[in-house]
């Protein structure tokens, strides 16, 4: 996992860029579609360490309670 905080995450340029159209999901696949290569890379990894991260989250949320 390269990113390991959602600030991490939700501050970097590709991510931004990925949601500059809005957030539906025909908005981020056309996004998608149009990133670089190596953007397209990128994207993939923000998404997968997001995934980590909120699980983490909602599990330390879990144990507080």
């Amino acid at each position: 996992m390269k990113f390991k905080t959602l600030e991490e995450i939700r501050s970097h340029p590709v991510w931004i860029k990925l949601q500059s159209q809005g957030t539906e999901k025909e908005k981020l696949n056309k996004q998608f579609l149009s990133l670089s290569v190596e953007e397209k890379v990128i994207a993939i990894d923000l998404f997968e360490s997001l995934k980590v991260v909120v699980e983490k989250i909602i599990k330390d949320i879990n144990i507080n309670h």
